[in-house]
């Protein structure tokens, strides 16, 4: 099906994105209670998590990132900010 077959593209696209220490441009997609989480791709989102911002981002808010963590097999991905 449609979505299935565009969540395969996603991890596909995620297992050969950007390695740690990479900077990103990304958006701000969702705030939650432990971080950030920001589109840097194509249904592609790393977490920066709150720990590592001094002012929260504002949802919709453009930022530079540097990947700090990847997890290619459970397709997570930590940022920081850059």
């Amino acid at each position: 099906d449609y979505m299935a077959s565009r969540n395969e593209e996603a991890i596909k696209q995620f297992r050969t994105a950007p390695g740690v220490g990479d900077e990103l441009d990304g958006t701000v997609h969702s705030i939650v209670s432990f971080g950030a989480f920001i589109d840097v791709a194509d249904d592609v989102q790393g977490l920066l998590h709150e720990s590592d911002w001094m002012n929260p981002p504002e949802m919709g808010a453009q930022v530079r990132v540097r990947i700090s963590a990847v997890d290619k097999e459970a397709a997570r991905m930590s940022l920081v900010p850059d």
